[in-house]
């Protein structure tokens, strides 16, 4: 130990003893002037420029710092991305009318990049990608540590050429290759259903579609459309002003549409004009990957119009970015405010609730969906129970509960996790939410698991909005 401490001192020592400069940078904390700040940290550049044992590269030095700057935010939607690993990439790519690509939209999620939706008639639909799949490498690399900008910088490329993606799937990896398309980004499409029911599907907002959902809504009311089921199920989101003047539309008298808040205090409101198109009854449909823009158009919805959201729970993503570019022609975003629902309820981190909830199906084969069924225990008990009891009934419900992704254990006792879902399960299901599972609850449970468990095929989101106007 005694040797360890010696060197150590000696190395200090011919350092102290030698001719090299020696510079003591200042740090500053708490209520310093930022141009103390600022500074300090020139004087720590000018130390590392000057006295580092290798050579310093200015632009490497400097992305580093820029980098930090965005990581020091902690906000997953703020970041710093230099030229050099985006290539060509255009952070707003998702406001153009076209691209070169194979047509996905993806998330960075705890589990990886997710693909969250295939453009209509995209290579990447053609090639079988599908909305569910993890994207792990593209070609040879692997994109555990990349953000989902530069993971599409990688998929772009001339028309005509060719992109391999290992994808995981229900835990099994399968390589597609895909060939590289002109993508057009056409992000409404309408039609009619049965019954006078007119469907529209809005699977972004970029610019024009406010413009398309008009022209849209507009065939459908001339066609004779006499309600009107709006999808939003999978739209990550986009150009908000697209989604409020789309929320405008369906509004047609005074009110907020939107707020912003910056730091606890609400910055600015959005209000709705007053209108003359003709007003239908609405029901919106929305999923986990409904998000951002989306979710304030599904909250303006039902709020102010009383559209019936149905589906699941959205996403959660409430606050609103700007992109730039740097000096090195680097990029960036930065999240400048949250936008809340017209009554001022926080989205960001909450997501819109819906009223009718129906579950999607999982996607899963035949004999998949039927090992899940297997295991689920029977709840065929002629007995309700509440807070506390303990039974058969409770523990199947706590496997369907789960099955459907409430936290909950499969214990038997209603506990107070099981009490508070069994809560929430019976508010979206359309009952009554007092927390007891009575003959109702366990009935809508074994409806909700049939429609998670059902053929891919098979939408049973929409079919429940549609019945909303038989």
């Amino acid at each position: 130990m005694r040797k360890r401490i010696a060197s150590a001192l000696l190395a200090i020592a011919i350092m102290a003893a030698s001719g090299v400069p020696s510079h003591a940078a200042t740090f500053y904390y708490g209520q310093t002037p930022l141009e103390y700040r600022t500074e300090a940290l020139n004087e720590l550049i000018t130390e590392m420029t000057e006295n580092y044992k290798d050579e310093v590269d200015l632009d490497t030095l400097f992305r580093g710092i820029y980098s930090g700057l965005f990581e020091a935010l902690g906000d997953e939607w703020s970041g710093y991305w230099p030229r050099t690993v985006t290539g060509k990439l255009d952070l707003v790519t998702a406001v153009e009318q076209q691209y070169e690509g194979i047509g996905v939209m993806m998330r960075k999620t705890s589990g990886g990049l997710l693909i969250t939706a295939t453009v209509e008639g995209s290579p990447a639909r053609q090639a079988g990608l599908r909305t569910g799949d993890y994207i792990r490498k593209i070609g040879a690399t692997d994109v555990g540590g990349m953000t989902a900008e530069e993971a599409a910088a990688l998929m772009r490329g001339l028309p005509g050429s060719t992109v391999s993606l290992t994808i995981e799937r229900d835990g099994a990896a399968q390589v597609f290759t895909v060939a590289r398309a002109l993508i057009k980004n056409d992000t409404v499409s309408q039609s009619m259903l049965g019954g006078g029911i007119g469907y529209i599907d809005i699977d972004s907002f970029r610019f024009g579609t406010a413009d398309d959902f008009r022209a849209a809504r507009s065939e459908l009311i001339g066609a004779g459309a006499k309600a009107l089921i709006i999808d939003l199920r999978g739209n990550p989101g986009g150009i908000l002003t697209e989604a409020i003047d789309v929320a405008d539309q369906m509004i047609n008298r005074e009110g907020f549409i939107t707020m912003y808040m910056r730091r606890g205090e609400v910055i600015e409101t959005v209000e709705s004009t007053i209108n003359t198109v003709k007003q239908l009854p609405c029901a919106v449909l929305v999923d986990g990957e409904t998000a951002s823009a989306a979710e304030l158009l599904a909250a303006a919805l039902k709020e102010r119009v009383q559209a019936t959201v149905v589906g699941q729970q959205t996403f959660g993503k409430g606050c609103a970015q700007m992109y730039g570019s740097g000096m090195y022609d680097d990029v960036f975003a930065l999240s400048l405010y949250y936008f809340l629902t017209p009554s001022g309820k926080m989205i960001d981190g909450a997501g819109v609730a819906p009223d009718v909830e129906v579950f999607a199906s999982a996607g899963m084969t035949e004999s998949e969906a039927a090992k899940v069924t297997a295991a689920l225990a029977p709840m065929t008990e002629p007995t309700k129970y509440y807070a506390g009891q303990q039974g058969l009934n409770v523990y199947a419900a706590q496997q369907r509960l789960a099955l459907l992704g409430y936290a909950v254990e499969a214990t038997s006792v209603m506990d107070e996790a099981t009490v508070e879902a069994v809560k929430v399960f019976q508010q979206r299901a359309g009952g009554y939410p007092y927390g007891g599972l009575d003959y109702f609850t366990m009935n809508a449970l074994n409806v909700a698991v049939r429609d998670f468990l059902s053929p891919a095929g098979e939408d049973a989101q929409l079919a429940a909005a549609v019945r909303l106007f038989e």
